[in-house]
């Protein structure tokens, strides 16, 4: 019964495959997105330009 805790990947590959072997289940994240998730502090306009947050703040 101690399998239940999700045994290694290795031992049930078919179960459990890693992410990257499924692109159409969750496919790559856009550089658009990754850029403002590591940067909080920039935004992004309708344009497609980034515009630090600081900025807006001098305004």
């Amino acid at each position: 019964m101690t399998t239940d805790r999700i045994p290694a990947p290795e031992s049930v590959p078919n179960i459990k495959p890693p992410p990257r072997q499924l692109p159409d289940h969750k496919p790559p994240i856009p550089i658009k997105f990754s850029l403002q998730a590591k940067l909080p502090s920039v935004s992004q306009n309708k344009d497609g330009t980034l515009v630090h947050v600081r900025q807006k703040h001098n305004t």
